[in-house]
């Protein structure tokens, strides 16, 4: 709208520009192991488990072992899974475009565990998955996580990156 009036002569410059963005707070709001663990059990237990409860447990132990930012875990393909090097290859990733080369995340024992059952038998596709077995998003991880911060499983400020 600013640059139509620009346009027609009506506003002579655009003030936006000129605005300073306020910087970001540093995320320093950290989820403890017994916090986390906590987190983990609480997220769909018992009879009532949705299918979708069952996998964002997954999620929510992928997030906490190395390398697990949330696009990378939302993003994993099995194609991208190597098991026999134990290892995630990520051909698309946050810093792609500065190294040029696949993000690899290396698969402790734990994190192959988790990748193995969300696997399943299915040999392409998301790893991780909705209950509508769509790809999961790092939208739906981040609502997820809002959810479990109002129900006052997590300290306010906690993030998946945490």
């Amino acid at each position: 709208m600013i640059t139509w009036g620009m346009a027609q002569g009506l506003v002579d410059r655009n003030w936006l520009l000129e605005l300073k963005r306020p910087s970001t707070r540093r995320r320093s709001t950290l989820i403890e192991s017994y916090s986390h663990r906590t987190l983990i059990e609480s997220v769909g237990t018992g009879i009532a488990a949705s299918k979708a409860d069952r996998h964002f447990r997954l999620v929510l132990a992928a997030l906490r072992h190395p390398g697990g930012r949330p696009q990378d875990v939302a993003g994993v393909r099995i194609e991208h899974v190597d098991l026999e090097r134990n290892q995630w290859v990520l051909p698309e990733h946050k810093t792609k475009r500065y190294t040029n080369h696949p993000r690899i995340i290396y698969l402790e024992p734990c994190l192959r565990t988790i990748t193995l059952l969300a696997k399943g038998n299915r040999t392409s596709g998301p790893l991780f998955r909705n209950s509508l077995d769509q790809p999961l998003t790092v939208n739906a991880i981040r609502c997820r996580m809002r959810s479990l911060r109002r129900k006052n499983l997590l300290p306010a400020g906690a993030v998946a990156y945490s």
